[in-house]
């Protein structure tokens, strides 16, 4: 995906990430703080739609939870001190499925 008209950058899909990362060690915790954290999400997935930056096709709230599921998996992995480079990967692949149809 490229930075031009409107859609989202490689840069700001990465800092949509870390905007949430304060939220996660709550999240973690379960129950309400975990529905914020996928509403947060959902919110800036419906934004993009609006704006056409996603397809007609596209659920916010899917995509939400692909999303927290995503940071979620990184935290556990990162915790288990996996290299840097394969959580990357991973972000990168999730961020691949979420956002390609946007290309």
């Amino acid at each position: 995906m490229d930075g031009g008209g409107g859609k989202l950058a490689e840069h700001d899909r990465i800092g949509v990430v870390g905007q949430f990362a304060p939220l996660l060690p709550e999240a973690e915790a379960g129950g309400e703080r975990l529905v914020e954290f996928d509403k947060a999400f959902a919110a800036c997935f419906r934004r993009a739609k609006e704006k056409g930056e996603l397809p007609e096709s596209a659920d916010p709230v899917v995509l939400a939870q692909l999303a927290s599921a995503t940071i979620h998996t990184i935290a556990i992995r990162a915790r288990a001190q996996m290299p840097r480079k394969e959580l990357e990967a991973i972000v990168k692949g999730a961020l691949d499925v979420m956002l390609g149809a946007a290309k």
